[in-house]
């Protein structure tokens, strides 16, 4: 039975079920570039490296990856507390219905249809932040993006 990543208040967690080798580093990437693309957005700062993950916990029984966003550079506000919530909740709207979150760009759509699509059928993926169940990468969830983008 896998234990539950410890809870934070900034935290997230990627949960990976039936992931080949080749395909980790390919959802790790497009993980990277929506968690990037949505912090800068929340912290409302340019630049690349304005917002930072880095990993707090690894676990087996899959894979159970932590991530905790930390400030890049000095000039960005402390809202990190905010990205995680933010992500996750936003995910959970787009698995109920094809409405734009706040905070997502049309990049930041692109990037979560690119995860999901790697997620669709196997592996399964599942994103959290300690509140509340995790949410799955769902075709249901790649079909309300496509349908957000398409607007």
């Amino acid at each position: 039975m896998a234990r539950r990543m410890a809870n934070t208040t900034t935290g997230l967690h990627l949960r990976l079920e039936g992931v080949t080798l080749q395909r980790l580093g390919t959802i790790l990437n497009a993980l990277m570039h929506l968690l990037q693309e949505v912090a800068r957005d929340v912290a409302g700062a340019s630049g690349r490296d304005a917002v930072r993950f880095a990993i707090t916990e690894v676990q087996g029984c899959g894979l159970t990856l932590g991530v905790s966003p930390q400030p890049g550079k000095e000039s960005v506000p402390a809202v990190m507390p905010r990205i995680a919530k933010t992500l996750t909740a936003a995910i959970r709207s787009l698995e109920h219905r094809a409405t734009r979150p706040k905070h997502f760009s049309d990049a930041a759509l692109i990037k979560l249809r690119d995860l999901a699509r790697l997620a669709s059928p196997e592996p399964s993926v599942k994103v959290g932040n300690g509140q509340g169940s995790d949410v799955t990468l769902s075709s249901r969830l790649l079909a309300n993006v496509e349908t957000v983008l398409a607007r």
